[in-house]
């Protein structure tokens, strides 16, 4: 169980760099402009 929470704050961790490594090199719009015309088509 506290492994399991461990890993989950430690994921989440990971998530929010990567998130604001995206925004900080500006690409965040573009994935998600992509993501949009993917799930349209």
């Amino acid at each position: 169980m506290l492994d399991n929470a461990l890993d989950l704050e430690y994921f989440e961790t990971q998530n929010n760099a990567f998130i604001q490594k995206m925004r900080s090199e500006n690409t965040l719009g573009m994935f998600l402009e992509w993501s949009e015309r993917r799930v349209s088509l």
